[in-house]
């Protein structure tokens, strides 16, 4: 029974032939998202602390106006931090947040309460978030973002990208989430909706 529990907490692994093998004295904090609609996004940031290390003013070049869905040259307001489950463990996350320019006068405002960036903009300019498009993707973690997050160089990770976007179709925000794999998870579930026969 307890090398069961050591097992079922990632503590320990068992092989044929080998027997059972330490693998960690401790658990990493791990955060497990679960997300509906909008309605549920602000959970991430009032489950997690982002603590902002950088702000800057960038021009999106062709590549970063790929990732932001902009046309070359445009401005945005770039903050980038890191995401803790618990203030002093491991990050969770390494985070780049980009503001649309004209949205800027909520740069300082970041990281500073558990309201969500869009939400900030929203206040503050009278605009709607009306859609979020997410992509998740594997990605192995550089040697630069491995040391910022304390792990190997070429472990695995989730990258995480939310574009968020008014009524109008403009990309007023994106939020790139970089996590290690163990210490992160998504969880979605879906249902089927039974409808009855119109000719019933």
């Amino acid at each position: 029974e307890a090398i069961r529990r050591l097992l079922d907490r990632g503590l320990v692994t068992r092989q044929r032939g080998i027997g059972t093998t330490v693998k960690a004295n401790r658990v990493e904090s791990r955060y497990v998202q679960t997300t509906a609609t909008i309605a549920d996004l602000p959970r991430y940031v009032e489950d997690t602390l982002l603590v902002t290390t950088q702000a800057e003013e960038v021009i999106a070049d062709e590549v970063l106006a790929e990732l932001l869905k902009c046309p070359p040259g445009q401005r945005w307001v770039k903050v980038t931090g890191f995401r803790h489950v618990d203030k002093g463990k491991l990050p969770m996350a390494l985070t780049d947040i980009y503001v649309n320019a004209a949205y800027g006068g909520i740069r300082k405002l970041i990281g500073t309460m558990k309201v969500p960036v869009y939400t900030l903009i929203e206040r503050q300019y009278g605009l709607t978030i009306v859609e979020v498009q997410q992509e998740i993707s594997a990605t192995i973690i550089s040697p630069a973002d491995a040391k910022r997050l304390s792990v190997k160089p070429g472990s695995a990770g989730l990258l995480v990208t939310r574009r968020y976007l008014s009524d109008n179709d403009r990309t007023i925000e994106v939020a790139v989430n970089l996590h290690p794999a163990d210490r992160f998870s998504y969880s979605m579930s879906m249902r089927l909706q039974m409808h009855a026969d119109a000719d019933a």
